[in-house]
């Protein structure tokens, strides 16, 4: 069988369904259209303000956003950034 490929980091492009955080101490919860998993964008991560301003923009203007996770198996959210594809 051939071995998959386990590169370090993914990106893909999704359109947001819904952003939630559930207390303001806690991680954002992250849905999109094209995944029925939950992502979540850890209150830890550097520079987590301006990554949830990025997903709520995008949800309030329905635009696909390219997300990078930190590996292709992985539902934590290291950064956004605009889709121009």
């Amino acid at each position: 069988m051939p071995e998959r490929d386990k590169s370090p980091a993914a990106e893909r492009a999704l359109t947001i369904a819904h952003v939630r955080q559930r207390s303001p101490t806690a991680d954002v919860e992250v849905m999109f259209l094209e995944s029925a998993r939950i992502y979540r964008l850890p209150i830890s991560r550097p520079h987590f303000e301006s990554v949830l301003a990025q997903l709520t923009t995008a949800k309030d203007r329905d635009q696909r956003v390219l997300v990078h996770f930190s590996a292709d198996d992985s539902g934590a959210i290291d950064d956004v950034r605009p889709d121009h594809g």
